[in-house]
């Protein structure tokens, strides 16, 4: 998780932002309409802020489980 954490937080900032999120995933070329990767991204946006590592661990481990 850390490894995919690195990927979205292109900056470095130690935070993930809508902006990144959504960057990566176009530049990955995920189809965003997959209801699974849907899910964990409203997840993510829902915070609409940056998040932490810690923040991104827990999202993704409710979701995923």
């Amino acid at each position: 998780l850390k490894q995919t954490f690195q990927v979205f937080d292109e900056d470095n900032s130690g935070t993930i932002d809508p902006q990144e999120i959504n960057k990566v995933l176009e530049e990955l070329g995920l189809d965003k309409r997959s209801p699974f990767i849907l899910t964990l991204v409203h997840a993510l946006k829902d915070k609409n802020k940056a998040i932490t590592f810690e923040e991104f661990v827990d999202i993704i481990a409710s979701r995923v489980g």
